[in-house]
């Protein structure tokens, strides 16, 4: 984690009368430095991640050459009362085509992550909760972190979550999104002490407690 992201944590959980936690890495194969083992595809496009020798920060990095694709990790991680910020470069390499770089979480209803699984649901007006690059064929940082409190265990049964990645549109595929250096921090924290979002938090939750029956992309994610 960046020093400036340990210092904003520092001042948000005091803000909040929350002793700091310590954070958790829970990524392997980060940085893609020599390959994107511990990342696979699942239900949407063609199937298709490669890793890319030459692009990165520094090089190598997870690309999307084909259309509407996604990426997650092998491992599936049981969630837990606390934050998981997902964070990650993003590039968006293009000549004019529309397509998008985003980046979101699976959820699933299953400890090992087997049978359906589906994203957060983009509820907020606009389309603007997750985090996406904005500027084309530049690096960009994206960041979400995601509060799970008690109450969100109990009221949606989830038992396994995965980060995601995610290239939207680009048909006939002419380009692509690339990701580096992605990272999932989980900082524990008890039930009572995690932070209250406010509307977007409750979006989220609305969002949590339905998903089971609607996919933001359509298609589904299982093992």
């Amino acid at each position: 984690m960046k020093a400036h992201r340990k210092f904003f944590l520092f001042l948000f959980f005091m803000t909040l009368g929350i002793p700091p936690a310590v954070s958790q890495e829970l990524l392997t194969n980060r940085t893609f430095d020599s390959g994107i083992e511990g990342w696979m595809t699942r239900g949407v496009g063609p199937g298709t991640i490669a890793w890319d020798s030459t692009q990165g920060q520094p090089p190598g990095s997870l690309r999307f050459p084909d259309f509407d694709q996604v990426a997650i990790t092998e491992a599936c991680f049981n969630p837990q009362v606390g934050i998981y910020t997902l964070s990650t470069d993003a590039y968006l390499e293009t000549s004019g085509e529309f397509l998008e770089c985003l980046i979101n979480f699976v959820l699933y209803l299953e400890p090992d992550c087997s049978g359906e699984g589906s994203p957060i649901i983009d509820v907020v007006g606009g389309g603007g909760l997750f985090p996406r690059v904005t500027a084309p064929n530049t690096w960009q940082h994206l960041e979400f972190a995601f509060p799970i409190g008690q109450d969100t265990l109990d009221q949606s049964g989830i038992l396994g979550i995965r980060p995601l990645l995610t290239k939207l549109g680009d048909f006939p595929p002419q380009d692509a999104c690339l990701y580096d250096n992605v990272s999932l921090m989980y900082t524990p924290l008890s039930a009572t002490e995690v932070p209250d979002l406010g509307s977007a938090g409750l979006t989220i939750l609305a969002a949590l407690l339905g998903f089971t029956g609607t996919f933001v992309l359509h298609r589904r994610f299982s093992s």
